[in-house]
């Protein structure tokens, strides 16, 4: 995802669109820091309630999501 749709909740959004439509329990990131990923680390940081490892797979669950998630202005709509 681009820097200019992170810090407008459109990832947010995108993970809970994933929880929804493949009933996902969890969610695993494969997060490694670098000095250009700041906005993912933010992201993840907040989910998590804890700042994500340097190298680490980042679980987030479900119910940590629907708990720490913002409040979300967009809509989806699926063309299939």
């Amino acid at each position: 995802m681009s820097c200019r749709a992170f810090s407008r909740r459109i990832e947010h959004r995108c993970l809970r669109e994933l929880f929804r439509r493949y009933r996902a329990d969890e969610v695993v990131f494969d997060f490694a820091a670098t000095p250009r990923n700041g906005p993912l680390h933010e992201f993840l940081a907040g989910l998590l309630g804890a700042e994500p490892a340097p190298e680490a797979l980042c679980r987030v669950s479900r119910v940590s999501f629907e708990e720490r998630c913002p409040p979300l202005h967009q809509n989806v709509v699926i063309h299939e």
